[in-house]
């Protein structure tokens, strides 16, 4: 055999080895490490009319080309023993063989995502991106995760179909699509316009009714209050935002998408730039609201232990800074209505404190909640069995019927025939007791179920009155907190800065 056959036969074993994998370490394990093998049994058959250097030589070519086709380079080495060892690198991270098992794996599993990725609110969600991020795992053999990362973007934008503009980001949070869409973009161009200039010049009294005429319907402080904790928890991550970022990005963002919210119910309604108008408008007018919000999560995320936010928190220190233009920003101090300053050491002491008292509370709530879901039951239980009462006093209306019926018929028959009806009145009789002692039973479980129902109503009131005294015996904590909120709620919004 002319050994110039083993490049042909090398790279149909390599291409047939892809076909049948399902992922990179598959194929590593099952088609790479036991290609010489395989090669060596073919020369065992075939005697080779070619030099042994010559047949390496096409088996290299073979297997790097088939790498170069699918966007890897190799290294290729022959050990003593005549077996490959194979070292790759990806070249292309849009085409290559991890992101083609990947997105193998992605098209026969697609109807099980929600692939409606072209619309913003039907997204993957988090539990379906865990789900594929850790199949992704098993389709490298690196540890690059930037190399990973774009992997897993590229087989995600095959499979779903996205473009370039659309994105696939991963935060400490977790990974996110961010569709491009052009109408989002526009109405962000709004607002970054509305945000320059009075936007009470451009919506009027008339404007405003309207607009709160088609709103009646909704709960709008709700709706801001949602956009507040969305931006929170899915755009802006302390561990990885300056807190200059911050300032300049947090109430666009809010803004943002609570003009999404107002789109969805006025679109066609109400032209677009009044919508923008009106969502700045109201945005600012939360503002105090916001950044309350803004404080009380960043002081719960340092109780939790985040570094993250005891830095941002630190940041508020009274420094002056130069902004990218070289103009100063003030730093305010986090400050409460009575001028006293908040240290670190005294923001940790008193989230402490207030915690503490909350979780006793919060217990207190939870064993009441428990109580009161038992005296739910209970209830249930009484109208259950006085229910089945009702409907045994229903049937001994209808024997006592039947019982007088009966004895009214007796006076006017026969001798055998009113023995008859005696067994029958007997019957009666007997079928009544058994009634009367089953209502007894029931009404004795009432009772029982009454009794029990006054001791978790006693417990309630005593859990109740627990919380209370806690509340009372420790509002000057909570009053303390309030304070602590407000001075820094003040100091994040205090920052002034030129859009």
């Amino acid at each position: 055999m002319d050994c110039s056959l083993l490049y042909a036969i090398t790279l149909d074993k390599l291409e047939q080895g892809f076909l049948q994998s399902k992922n990179m370490i598959e194929f590593n394990q099952n088609i790479i490490a036991n290609l010489s093998s395989e090669l060596k049994k073919i020369l065992q058959e075939h005697s080779l009319t070619s030099n042994e250097k010559s047949c390496k030589e096409h088996v290299r070519k073979a297997i790097a080309d088939f790498y170069r086709k699918n966007g890897m380079s190799t290294f290729i080495r022959f050990d003593k023993n005549k077996n490959i060892e194979v070292s790759t690198v990806v070249r292309d991270p849009q085409n290559n063989l991890c992101v083609s098992f990947l997105s193998r794996w992605l098209e026969e599993n697609k109807k099980k995502f929600r692939s409606k990725t072209a619309d913003t609110n039907q997204t993957l969600s988090q539990e379906e991106f865990n789900v594929i991020i850790e199949y992704a795992r098993m389709c490298v053999d690196f540890n690059n995760e930037l190399l990973f990362r774009d992997i897993v973007k590229n087989a995600i934008r095959r499979t779903f179909n996205l473009n370039s503009r659309d994105g696939l980001f991963f935060t400490q949070l977790g990974a996110y699509f961010k569709i491009f869409d052009f109408k989002f973009v526009k109405l962000s161009n709004e607002i970054r316009s509305i945000q320059k200039m009075n936007s009470a010049r451009l919506l009027d009294d008339g404007d405003r009714l309207k607009i709160n005429a088609y709103l009646k319907k909704y709960d709008v402080n709700k709706m801001i209050l949602e956009s507040i904790e969305y931006v929170l928890n899915a755009k802006t991550h302390l561990q990885g935002i300056s807190n200059i970022s911050f300032s300049k990005n947090f109430l666009f963002f809010v803004t943002q998408d609570f003009r999404a919210h107002l789109e969805k119910i006025l679109d066609g309604k109400i032209p677009s730039i009044l919508q923008t108008c009106f969502a700045e408008e109201k945005i600012r007018s939360y503002r105090n609201i916001i950044f309350d919000k803004v404080a009380d999560f960043v002081l719960q995320m340092v109780y939790k232990g985040s570094s993250g936010a005891r830095d941002f928190i630190a940041f508020y220190n009274g420094q002056t800074i130069k902004n990218e233009d070289g103009k100063e920003i003030i730093i305010p101090l986090i400050t409460d209505s009575k001028g006293e300053r908040w240290s670190l050491e005294k923001i940790e002491n008193t989230l402490t404190q207030k915690n503490e008292i909350q979780c006793k509370i919060d217990s207190l709530k939870e064993n009441h909640q428990k109580i009161r879901e038992v005296v739910n039951f209970i209830e249930k239980g009484i109208l259950k069995i006085q229910k089945e009462i009702d409907e045994k006093n229903e049937l001994l209306e209808k024997i006592d019927a039947s019982y007088e019926n009966k004895k009214k018929q007796i006076h006017n028959l026969k001798a055998d025939e009113k023995e008859t009806i005696s067994l029958e009145l007997g019957k009666y009789l007997e079928e009544k007791k058994i009634l009367l002692m089953q209502v007894e039973e029931l009404n004795l479980q009432i009772n029982q179920k009454k009794l029990k129902k006054i001791e978790c109503t006693q417990e309630l009131k005593n859990i109740q009155d627990a919380i209370e005294t806690q509340i009372e015996e420790n509002q000057i904590r909570f009053i303390q907190y309030d304070m602590l909120v407000s001075a820094l709620s003040g100091a994040i919004g205090g920052i002034k800065l030129e859009h």
